[in-house]
């Protein structure tokens, strides 16, 4: 087996939007307050709901956007979460292939790859996590015959359900961490689990969906993702905390700030969902400073 064969990511305000109620005030003193959590003018100022109450509701204060954010994040729990500090890490963005724009041949032949891997494995769910996931976890869930369940970053207003599992992960590209929702309806202690993710940089969106997974009574058969970050050192958290195997269709061994700059690993083009990957990413994909999951 190649290396890379052995080598191996809530609510609107979550996912980098303002909170409910939150008015954006667009600068240069027009005084147009837009009310849809875009900022629209230099400077702009952002209105948030801080919780405080004299009676009357709650006490909007502004701020400038970027001010004080980005230190903590909160679970529905109300504990408080680290966010990452602020980053100069290359961060590859492959929405020309596989998250906005899909590359359906390049993500089948992925799914394919990984589904024949863990064939012998016993695997009967598939999980991952929305959105760029849900393409080739779909190719491995089908061609393995089994259901797939992924995660959600968003769920609609109103209670939590009782089967709904929560916790904070920390979001790629993004400083502050944000929520996967995992319902434990769909497994029982029988179910051996694949994660399937786009990528496998510090492990610790894989971690959270680990421990969702474990939270439903099933077990972790093991991971499979199509693009890792060997410098990251992912693949070394997994296996501390006793997650194999796990699979990788192509490895990146460094990375600078532009796809000229991208070393692969020696195989990478060993499979055809590798010379596929490979190809979209040195023409599709984009480097900018950002956050790894």
């Amino acid at each position: 087996m190649s290396n890379t064969s052995s080598a191996q990511g809530a609510s609107s305000s979550e996912d980098g939007g303002q909170p409910a109620g939150a008015a954006v005030e667009a600068g240069a003193g027009t005084g147009v307050e837009t009310g849809a959590g875009t900022e629209t003018g230099v400077g702009a100022m952002v209105e948030v709901a801080t919780g405080e109450d004299d009676g009357a509701g709650p006490v909007n204060k502004k701020r400038k956007r970027g001010e004080d954010v980005g230190k903590t994040g909160e679970t529905t729990a109300g504990e408080a979460v680290s966010a990452s500090p602020a980053s100069t890490t290359p961060n590859l963005r492959v929405d020309g292939f596989m998250s906005h724009r899909v590359d359906t041949m390049a993500m089948y032949m992925c799914g394919e790859t990984i589904a024949q891997r863990f064939a012998d494995a016993g695997i009967t769910k598939v999980v991952t996590v929305e959105t760029a996931g849900i393409v080739t976890g779909f190719v491995v869930a089908t061609c393995l015959n089994i259901d797939l369940v992924y995660a959600r970053k968003k769920l609609l207003r109103g209670p939590l359900p009782a089967s709904i599992i929560t916790k904070p992960y920390r979001r790629k590209g993004a400083a502050l961490p944000g929520k996967l929702y995992l319902s434990s309806e769909y497994f029982d202690a029988s179910d051996v689990v694949l994660i399937v993710d786009s990528f496998l940089a510090t492990g610790h969106t894989i971690l959270t969906l680990a421990e969702m997974v474990k939270e439903t009574g099933a077990t972790v058969g093991g991971v499979a993702c199509m693009i890792e970050k060997a410098w990251k050192a992912g693949r070394q958290s997994l296996a501390a905390a006793g997650i194999s195997p796990v699979e990788s269709l192509v490895v990146i061994e460094t990375m600078g700030f532009d796809t000229e700059s991208i070393v692969f690993a020696s195989d990478a083009r060993d499979t055809v969902a590798g010379e596929l990957l490979v190809e979209n990413i040195v023409k599709m994909a984009d480097v900018t400073p950002g956050y790894d999951a």
